[in-house]
């Protein structure tokens, strides 16, 4: 839609604006402490440093995503109410829209990469499945790079390794 249907969409519909902004933040809260359980069975292994690597590069764009979703809830409310009262953009929407913009890309390429990094840690794990490592390998690096051409891709796109490896059968944790 565009910018002005989608502004007078967030002004009929504040609540369902909030609900799914607070909700991915939610969900990437989970996913964060989720890939901070997983990686305690790599503490002692070889891939210990590479899964840190990844987790790190996860966390940064969860925390630039929870930052973008905060843009979201105040400003995205603020300058659609202005918008359908005055039919014109607040001077500092624009500014902030680039920020948010680049915050979002910051988010989408970092979760993408981290889910690649995820896959060669798990290659170099004996404790996890091949597939699972080449898998994740494979849809970060398709992630990258459909983002880089298209950068149509859904946020939510994202959260599909970490689902998977939440889902896969995990070994005995390695003794400290």
């Amino acid at each position: 839609m565009s910018l002005e249907e989608g502004l007078h969409w967030i002004a009929t519909h504040q609540v369902e604006w909030a609900f799914s902004s607070i909700a991915f933040i939610l969900s990437l809260i989970l996913c964060v402490a989720g890939l901070a359980i997983f990686n305690q069975f790599f503490q002692l292994g070889e891939a210990q440093f590479i899964i840190k690597i990844a987790f790190y590069t996860f966390l940064i764009g969860a925390i630039f995503r929870i930052i973008t979703m905060g843009i979201r809830l105040r400003i995205g409310p603020w300058a659609a109410q202005i918008f359908s009262e005055t039919a014109l953009l607040p001077d500092s929407f624009t500014p902030l829209s680039l920020l948010e913009s680049a915050f979002f890309d910051i988010f989408m390429l970092s979760t993408f990469m981290a889910s690649s990094i995820y896959g060669f840690a798990l290659l170099n794990s004996a404790q996890f499945p091949n597939g699972l490592g080449w898998f994740s390998v494979a849809y970060g690096l398709f992630g990258v790079v459909s983002y880089a051409i298209s950068g149509g891709l859904i946020p939510i796109m994202v959260l599909a390794v970490p689902l998977v490896l939440g889902m896969a059968p995990l070994p005995s944790p390695e003794p400290q």
